[in-house]
């Protein structure tokens, strides 16, 4: 409940802050990685404390944990719609933000092997080896995450430097998030990713983990979970090399809304080509896994660039509510994403353990 509920509050704080003009956002990158890595840290030690104190512990980190991530997120995405007024120019700063998070997390995916690996081979048992990936992952990434404290505010919200009485606080957030009613591209994007997480399809993990699922590949035997970790890297190359070149060809397809169209227009060809591969259990066949990965693959090129394009529409949102508002609202438009994000994560969930329970 209180991660649905804290990304809100967290960016409207941020927009009603006084401060310095080129400093609204770039604070947070500097003071709340160190307490990010800490908290990381802190989550994976073993404090000989009995299960029940354990619990309650893990919870007060986490709840710490979100609250400092949201502050960290919502600045670090908000940093792009200050980045430069130009649009172009903010979607190549989206661009190399999304390429660099997705290599950070694409090196943490490792970990499992880690973890097997040195537990296998008794070089530290299990628990060090999670203190371990908490201290290289938690730690070591948040100093590296530290470096976006470099990056200018190009664009000044000349308007945040008025004094707010304390007792006038709380109503100046409630009124900025009010001020949300005006940015119409906001509300179209949240109610399209909503709607999107209404989907009856299943995790594609479930079709590889079923008992039994195993690939004969040129004459060798591999299990579901190896072909599993394959899979996602294959599918996710195609995408992941064309976000290089996201900005141009989003240019020559005429605009981040067309893109927007096109990648849901060919997401529902694929899947019904895929679909019709796989059908009666087809896909435990090794050539008609790979036409499958072909055919998805090659979806995920123009669908891998739709979260560029959403942020560099909300980005422009930003300047489009100020002329109507007199307000910049990088903190509680990008806080609104962040819900939307885990909401389409969650909901899914539920609708996934229903499809189960009637397959």
């Amino acid at each position: 409940m209180w991660d649905a509920i804290n990304d809100p509050i967290v960016g409207g704080l941020i927009d009603r802050r006084r401060h310095k003009p080129g400093y609204k956002l770039r604070p947070f990158l500097l003071w709340t990685p160190p307490i990010i890595a800490v908290i990381v840290f802190l989550m994976f030690l073993d404090f000989g404390l009995s299960e029940g104190q354990t619990i309650l512990l893990v919870l007060f980190l986490f709840l710490l944990y979100d609250t400092f991530f949201s502050l960290q997120d919502i600045s670090i995405w908000g940093m792009a719609a200050l980045s430069s007024p130009d649009s172009a120019e903010r979607g190549r700063v989206i661009q190399w933000i999304s390429i660099l998070a997705g290599t950070g997390g694409t090196i943490s995916g490792l970990f499992p092997t880690f973890k097997d690996m040195v537990v296998k081979n008794e070089i530290m048992s299990e628990k060090t080896s999670y203190a371990w990936g908490a201290f290289m992952f938690g730690v070591g990434g948040m100093i590296i995450a530290m470096l976006a404290y470099r990056m200018k505010e190009k664009v000044v919200d000349v308007n945040a430097q008025e004094d707010i009485p304390p007792a006038e606080k709380f109503k100046a957030m409630m009124k900025t998030l009010a001020n949300l009613r005006y940015n119409k591209t906001l509300i179209i994007v949240c109610l399209a990713r909503a709607v999107q997480c209404l989907s009856l399809t299943l995790p594609w993990e479930y079709f590889f983990e079923s008992e039994g699922v195993s690939y004969n590949v040129f004459g060798a035997e591999i299990t579901g979970g190896t072909a599993q970790i394959a899979y996602g890297y294959i599918m996710g190359i195609p995408g992941a090399f064309v976000n290089f070149f996201a900005v141009p060809i989003i240019k020559k397809i005429g605009g981040n809304k067309k893109l927007l169209v096109y990648s849901e227009v060919i997401t529902i060809i694929a899947r019904i080509i895929a679909f019709s591969i796989g059908a009666n259990e087809r896909y435990k066949n090794i050539g008609a896994l790979f036409m499958v990965m072909g055919v998805l693959g090659s979806a995920q090129i123009l669908t891998n660039m739709k979260d560029i394009a959403h942020r560099t529409l909300l980005s422009n949102s930003i300047d489009e509510t100020e002329l109507k508002t007199g307000k910049r609202t990088e903190g509680v438009v990008f806080s609104m994403q962040n819900f939307v994000s885990k909401l389409t994560s969650a909901v899914p969930k539920v609708i996934q353990g229903y499809v189960l329970k009637v397959l």
